[in-house]
C-alpha cells in the first residue's frame, strides 16, 4: 500500500468516525500542531482552530442526527514527504438537507511510514453566488 492509499484510507475513516461520532480515534493520527482552517461560504470570514478542537466538535454532528459523506472522487498528490488530497464531501443534516463542503487535507509521511495530519483547509461553497459579495467571490 502506497502513502496516498495511506492517505485515501485515511479520510474515509475520518468520514466515517465523524458520521458515528466516535472521533477518538483521529486524534493520534494528528500532528503536534495541527491546524484547521475554516472558511466560511462567502469568505468573509477565515478562522484557525486547533484540528483537536474541530474533531470534537465534528464528533456532535452523529448525535445531532447529521452525518458526513465522502465526495465521488478524492484526489491525492504528493511530492516528497508531503502528501495532500482534495474532496467534496456532503454533510446530510438530520433533515435530509445537504450542504456541500471542499476539504483540503496536508498530511507528513513520518520516517516509521505513518501519516501524520498537518492542516485541513474546509470550506463550504457558495450556495447562490447573487447573494454573494461580488468583491470576494467575483
Amino acid at each position: 500500500m502506497t502513502a496516498s492509499d495511506d492517505l485515501l484510507t485515511l479520510l474515509g475513516s475520518a468520514y466515517d468516525a465523524i458520521s458515528s461520532g466516535d472521533v477518538a480515534p483521529l486524534v493520534p493520527r494528528l500532528s503536534a500542531g495541527a491546524v484547521c482552517v475554516v472558511t466560511d461560504e462567502v469568505e468573509l470570514t477565515q478562522e484557525r482552530l486547533s484540528l483537536r478542537t474541530v474533531i470534537a466538535r465534528l464528533g456532535d454532528l452523529a448525535p445531532a442526527g447529521h452525518r458526513l459523506v465522502g465526495g465521488p472522487s478524492p484526489r491525492v498528490s504528493e511530492s516528497a514527504d508531503r502528501l495532500w488530497v482534495t474532496d467534496h464531501p456532503t454533510v446530510v443534516l438530520a433533515d435530509g438537507t445537504q450542504r456541500p463542503l471542499q476539504v483540503t487535507v496536508l498530511a507528513t509521511c513520518a520516517p516509521d511510514g505513518s501519516l501524520l495530519v498537518d492542516q485541513v483547509n474546509l470550506a463550504a461553497p457558495v450556495r447562490d453566488r447573487a447573494d454573494a459579495h461580488p468583491d470576494l467571490v467575483g
